[in-house]
């Protein structure tokens, strides 16, 4: 299964994955920004604080993006 980090190394796809501009409209009303969302979703859907959480979060519903995420990084 090396073919996703082949996917990685092209450049074409790279290039195109930095014009894919993200939505920025609120999930719901009253959630204005990102930080918001993160703020309201993160301790309800995680049981845990924000303060427990470090700088970064890798969020995946496949356990081996885990694993691929480590190789590649």
């Amino acid at each position: 299964m090396n073919e996703e980090k082949d996917v990685k190394k092209d450049e074409a796809i790279v290039e195109k994955s930095k014009k894919i501009k993200e939505v920025e409209s609120p999930v719901k009303a009253g959630l204005k920004s990102k930080d918001e969302i993160v703020k309201n979703w993160l301790p309800r859907y995680t049981g845990r604080p924000l303060d427990q959480f470090g700088d970064y979060i890798l969020l995946t519903n496949f356990s081996k993006y885990v694993s691929m995420f480590s190789e590649w990084n």
